[in-house]
């Protein structure tokens, strides 16, 4: 993504949303990179997304700080944050269930931890697990003009067409909104949004729930459960 970005300086890309019955598509001329300024690039997903935790851990992903690098290598300033959580949905990152000031500790919970501090006044649906090494602020979308966010869902949701319809196109479709609602304002300019599709296993996902899921990630149920019209998925991911 970052090479493609900036090798050409910025050439234009397809901004897409994709929903059941139809897509999302905005002009990708409406797009432009920041001439001077750092790019500023906004990275929401889970563990195949977020950087190291406060101790050093070199086995995560670490994608925003690989894009970083990779865009400094070609001479290009970018600042990037993220709003990530361990084996959640991108459906639980909604500007909808994440509203600004939520103190209701049977709707939210608020961030302080190592990577967000609780100055930030960030918060999360409630039961969520929180681990030091994520970053969870789904407030981050709408505080900040974004020339890019990219999306990222859990690794084998959008194989499960139960999951795509209940989860996965609604998720994508209110962020293309929130990046339209941020380009309609005097001067403003539409983000890119990138959708950020991760590798399958192997073999298909391991029978039973996983055991790093986080169950309050799934409000529709689980994996197994959205999956249970196909036959032998469990060994083997359907996909159409």
């Amino acid at each position: 993504l970052a090479r493609h970005m900036f090798a050409d300086g910025f050439g234009p890309a397809a901004i897409r949303g994709a929903s059941r019955d139809k897509v999302v598509q905005l002009d990708d001329a409406s797009w432009e990179a920041p001439k001077t300024e750092p790019l500023n690039i906004l990275f929401v997903g889970n563990s195949y997304t977020y950087g190291p935790n406060p101790y050093g851990t070199t086995s995560l992903n670490n994608l925003p700080r690989m894009f970083r690098v990779i865009a400094e290598s070609l001479g290009n300033k970018v600042h990037q944050e993220e709003d990530t959580v361990g084996s959640c949905t991108l459906f639980m990152h909604r500007p909808s269930v994440n509203p600004e000031g939520c103190k209701d500790p049977k709707v939210c919970q608020k961030i302080d931890g190592p990577r967000v501090n609780g100055s930030l006044q960030c918060t999360i649906p409630a039961g969520i697990v929180v681990k030091p090494q994520y970053s969870p602020c789904p407030q981050r979308l709408d505080r900040s003009k974004w020339d890019i966010v990219v999306l990222q869902d859990y690794s084998t949701l959008p194989s499960i067409q139960t999951a795509r319809e209940s989860m996965y196109y609604p998720a994508i479709d209110e962020s293309v909104k929130a990046a339209q609602t941020m380009g309609s304002e005097p001067n403003g300019k539409k983000p890119l949004i990138a959708l950020y599709l991760t590798w399958p296993f192997l073999g298909g996902n391991p029978p039973g729930p996983s055991k790093d899921t986080n169950p309050a990630c799934w409000p529709f149920g689980e994996q197994d459960a959205l999956a249970a019209n196909s036959s032998g998925w469990s060994e083997k991911v359907k996909t159409e």
